[in-house]
């Protein structure tokens, strides 16, 4: 995103900048946020996931102990 910025900056600046290569630029950049914003969310779900997947692993009973897993949740703390 930065390098799309910077190639605006200097078209702009040259007086070589044409509103279709801007809009060419500006559709670059869109691109590469909306990539970012993406990968960062699938990223998250992703840690999301692994920590509820350590805590409810099935047949983990180390696992059940040391977190105290009672009907009405989960009670006391973790320790590895």
């Amino acid at each position: 995103m930065v390098d799309v910025e910077d190639q605006i900056a200097d078209e702009s600046g040259a007086g070589s900048l044409t509103a279709a290569r801007y809009s060419e630029l500006s559709d670059r950049g869109n691109s590469y946020e909306t990539t970012h914003r993406v990968l960062l969310g699938v990223g998250a779900a992703c840690v999301v996931g692994g920590v509820i997947w350590l805590l409810v692993e099935p047949g983990g009973e180390a696992t059940t102990a040391a977190l105290g897993l009672t009907p009405t949740g989960v009670v006391g703390t973790v320790t590895w």
